[in-house]
C-alpha cells in the first residue's frame, strides 16, 4: 500500500497486523500446456514449473512475480496466466 504524506496504514482495532495467506490452489484462467506435455491447472502447477527452469530469464521472472501477485489477489489470475504463456512462447522462440 502506497502512503501519502500524513496518511498511516490501516491497522485492525486489535492493533495486530494480519498476515495474508497465499492461495496457490487457485485455478489459472485457462489450462496451459508446456512443450514437454505438462498441463498447468493451478497457480501452484505453474509456479513449480517456473522454479524448475535452468535459467530464469526476464520472462520467467515476470511470470513468477505475476503468479505471486495472483496468489494474493484472485483478480490478477488472468494476467498471471498470460505471463506464463508469454514466458513459454519466448522460450520457444529462443530454441
Amino acid at each position: 500500500m502506497l502512503l501519502n504524506a500524513g496518511m498511516s496504514p490501516r491497522v485492525p482495532k486489535s492493533g495486530r497486523v494480519m498476515a495474508v495467506k497465499r492461495d496457490w490452489s487457485t485455478p489459472l484462467a485457462r489450462p496451459i500446456r508446456a512443450p514437454d506435455g505438462t498441463t498447468f491447472h493451478t497457480l501452484r502447477d505453474a509456479a513449480d514449473f517456473v522454479v524448475e527452469q535452468d535459467e530464469l530469464t526476464l520472462h520467467w521472472r515476470l511470470a513468477g512475480q505475476a503468479l505471486m501477485v495472483a496468489s494474493l489477489l484472485p483478480n490478477a489470475v488472468e494476467e498471471a496466466t498470460a505471463a506464463v504463456e508469454r514466458a513459454l512462447e519466448a522460450e520457444q522462440g529462443q530454441k
